[in-house]
């Protein structure tokens, strides 16, 4: 009885641990870190905390990025003469994306 309880007990406190992964997995197809993904066709996108990058880096997402990528080293490594960024956004509660590509 209680080598059941105790059994449950684990399997309930680390079940919900096994979704945490999930696509940010830093070994999943396509992502070069948990925050930058391949889109395919040389276009990459990366998820970030806009209040951080614009307090750091500036309100101009087209510079920011580029040097937050620089800063943090996810800049992959097909992007030797750096990174332009095509578009990017806000998205509730700071978060911030932006889609770029290799210069």
């Amino acid at each position: 009885m209680i080598r059941g309880v105790i059994g449950f007990t684990f399997l309930a406190l680390t079940f919900p641990l096994v979704g945490c992964g999930g696509s940010f997995d830093i070994y999943s197809p396509g992502q070069i870190h948990r925050t930058v993904q391949s889109r395919g066709a040389g276009i990459y996108v990366v998820y970030y905390e806009w209040p951080y990058v614009e307090d750091r880096f500036g309100k101009n997402r087209a510079t920011a990025v580029p040097e937050y990528l620089q800063e943090k080293g996810l800049i992959p490594p097909e992007c030797m003469q750096g990174v332009t960024v095509i578009r990017g956004g806000e998205a509730e509660g700071g978060k911030g994306w932006a889609e770029f590509r290799c210069k």
